[in-house]
C-alpha cells in the first residue's frame, strides 16, 4: 500500500511540474492580450533541442546548459507567432495552430532521421536531478514553484506587471500613457515561448525517460485548458494543475497497481478518462470564463 501511495504522489509531482509551467507559459502571453495556442509547439521545440544538446554533449553536467539553449530556441520560435499576431495582426488562433503543426512536423522528421534518432527516439543521456528516495523531489519541481512564485510577485506587486496586465485588459489606456503596447506583447510572447520550451525539457526528463520521440503528447493543450479553467489567475492555475495532475497520475498508476482487476482490464479506458475529464471541465468552465478583455484582439492605435 505504501509503495502504491509513493508512486501516486511521485507521479502527481511529475505531471504537476509539466502542467504548471505549460499553463504559466500561456498565462504570461494571454495576460498581455495574445492568445497562445502554440504552447504545444513551443514545448515540442524545447524538448527536441534539449534532447539534441544532450545527445551531442553526452554529459549530465551540461543539463542546465541544454535547458537554457532549449528555452532560447523555443523563444526564438515563438517570435514567429509574435510577428504574425502583433505585426501582421493575423488571427492568433490560426497562427498558434500553424506553429503546432510546423513544430510537430519538425520533431517527427528529425527523430525519424536515421543519423540522429534511434528507433524513432532521441536519447538525451541525462539523468534526473533530485533528492530523496529515487529522487522523489526533483530540481524541476523546485524550478516550477520558484517560477510561479516570481510570476505571482511580478503581477501583484510590480509596476511593470501591472502594465503587462493592462496590455491585455485595456491597451488603449496604456497607449495613452505613452507606453508601447506591442513591446509588452512581444516580450510576453518571448517569455511565454521560453517557458513552454522549459516545460518541454521537463516533459523529456520526467515523463519520457530522458528521451524525445517527436511529440509532447498534447500536454501544451492541457496547459491551455488549465489556464482557461483557472480563469487566467495564478492561484487557480496552481490549484487546477494539481487537480489535473492527480487524475493523470491515477490513470497512469492504477492499471499496474494490482489494487483491482478492473483497472488492469480497462487500462485504455482509464488512460482516456483524464482527457475526457479535461474536455468536460473545459466545457463547464468556459461558459463562465473571464479572459483578459483585449485577449486575441490585435492592438491598433487608430481604434482607441
Amino acid at each position: 500500500m505504501y509503495d502504491n501511495f509513493y508512486l501516486v504522489i511521485s507521479s502527481i509531482l511529475i505531471f504537476f511540474t509539466i502542467f504548471l509551467i505549460a499553463a504559466l507559459s500561456g498565462l504570461i502571453s494571454e495576460r498581455a492580450g495574445v492568445v497562445n495556442i502554440g504552447i504545444d509547439g513551443f514545448m515540442t521545440i524545447g524538448a527536441l533541442v534539449f534532447s539534441l544538446v544532450g545527445k551531442g554533449f553526452n554529459a549530465n553536467g551540461t543539463q542546465f546548459f541544454a535547458i537554457i539553449i532549449a528555452m532560447i530556441v523555443a523563444a526564438a520560435f515563438a517570435m514567429l507567432h509574435a510577428f504574425a499576431s502583433i505585426t501582421l495582426k493575423a488571427n492568433q488562433i490560426i497562427s498558434g495552430t500553424a506553429i503546432n503543426l510546423v513544430a510537430q512536423g519538425i520533431g517527427l522528421y528529425i527523430v525519424s532521421t536515421s543519423s540522429i534518432g534511434v528507433m524513432g527516439r532521441i536519447s538525451s543521456g541525462y539523468t534526473i536531478m533530485g533528492w530523496g528516495q529515487e529522487k522523489f523531489f526533483t530540481i524541476y519541481f523546485l524550478i516550477a514553484i520558484i517560477a510561479t512564485f516570481v510570476a505571482g510577485i511580478y503581477f501583484t506587486f510590480t509596476t511593470v506587471g501591472k502594465r503587462h496586465i493592462a496590455a491585455g485588459e485595456n491597451p488603449s489606456l496604456l497607449d495613452v500613457a505613452g507606453i508601447n503596447v506591442n513591446k509588452y506583447r512581444y516580450i510576453a510572447i518571448l517569455v511565454s515561448g521560453s517557458l513552454a520550451g522549459l516545460a518541454g525539457c521537463f516533459f523529456v526528463m520526467l515523463y519520457s525517460s530522458a528521451s524525445f520521440n517527436g511529440t509532447v503528447n498534447g500536454y501544451g493543450y492541457l496547459g491551455l485548458t488549465i489556464l482557461v479553467v483557472g480563469q487566467w489567475r495564478i492561484r487557480y492555475v496552481v490549484l487546477f494543475s494539481f487537480i489535473f495532475s492527480t487524475f493523470f497520475a491515477l490513470a497512469r498508476i492504477l492499471p499496474s497497481s494490482n489494487i483491482s482487476e478492473f483497472f488492469t482490464l480497462n487500462k485504455s479506458l482509464l488512460q482516456a478518462f483524464p482527457f475526457l475529464f479535461s474536455l468536460i471541465t473545459m466545457v463547464i468552465f468556459s461558459k463562465k470564463s473571464s479572459p483578459p478583455k483585449a485577449n486575441g484582439i490585435p492592438f491598433q492605435k487608430t481604434t482607441r
